[in-house]
């Protein structure tokens, strides 16, 4: 970032703590976040906290943040292809070697075509239980591509079992409330 976005970085910076419960960082916290964060872009930092304010749609808020988070996120967002840097998702690259190699061009086009009528008609029967597939999945890619060892890998494995009790708990009350009106 560059001194010129120091202004809106502490404004987004507040928000993230104030949409995670918590109080407004000191001067001390927010000169600590900019230098730790200083090459992230403040396009990406503005994604990242989003990002991580919506994942608390389905987890509990970290007792306490810092820079480790930030860069937790802006790596998952970067991973996915969401960043700004130009890194591809995986849905680009399996289109950019359908497009390379002319033998599977046709099976490859036509299974993400199928994947994305298959996602799509997911969240339009259930958008509640596609959120949380989605959620899995995207821990579960971190799960595949970080070393065991790594706190991502520790953040996702505790996050992918959030939003799998999630989906096991919206699936056990859909099963009662099917049973009660069955027995009713």
């Amino acid at each position: 970032m560059i001194p010129d976005e120091k202004p809106e970085f502490e404004r987004l910076l507040k928000e993230l703590f104030g949409g995670m419960g918590m109080r407004p960082p000191d001067v001390e916290a927010v000169a600590g976040f900019w230098k730790s964060l200083g090459r992230v872009s403040i396009i990406e930092f503005t994604r990242a906290c989003e990002f991580m304010l919506a994942q608390l749609e389905f987890s509990e808020p970290p007792k306490y943040l810092n820079p480790s988070f930030v860069w937790g996120a802006v790596r998952r967002l970067r991973a996915r292809g969401g960043s700004a840097t130009g890194s591809q998702s995986v849905r680009e690259q399996l289109l950019d070697l359908a497009e390379r190699d002319p033998q599977h061009n046709g099976h490859l086009k036509a299974a993400i075509a199928l994947n994305d009528a298959t996602w799509a008609e997911f969240e339009r029967r259930d958008p509640e239980l596609a959120a949380l597939e989605l959620g899995i999945a995207q821990w579960g890619l971190i799960l595949a591509r970080d070393p065991p060892d790594s706190p991502q890998y520790a953040e996702a494995r505790r996050e992918d079992w959030k939003f799998r009790e999630a989906r096991r708990q919206l699936i056990e009350r859909r099963q009662a409330d099917a049973e009660k009106r069955g027995a009713a």
